[in-house]
């Protein structure tokens, strides 16, 4: 059985922090052998939102590069996914 559908928030070698898709981070680090992409289709609810957050991650992280704010690097939006249940 799989989970509802998670954003990936940032991601280290094969584990992964994830975040609802409202944007509230979930307990615990997963393995890549838990999650599995979700490709949403074109028209649907998820896809017009996931569209939304990319565009916004976008600019944030425009915004990030024009003021030069520190040196860490955190991937954002990598991806929808789900996780199975255990």
């Amino acid at each position: 059985m799989w989970s509802i559908p998670h954003r990936i928030k940032t991601r280290q070698l094969n584990l992964y922090t994830l975040e609802t898709l409202n944007g509230l981070p979930l307990a615990g680090v997963y393995n890549a052998r838990q999650l599995r992409a979700i490709i949403p289709h074109e028209g649907t609810k998820l896809a017009t939102e996931e569209l939304a957050h990319f565009k916004t991650s976008e600019e944030l992280e425009e915004l990030h590069d024009e003021e030069n704010v520190g040196s860490v690097e955190v991937e954002t939006g990598l991806g929808i996914v789900t996780r199975a249940s255990l």
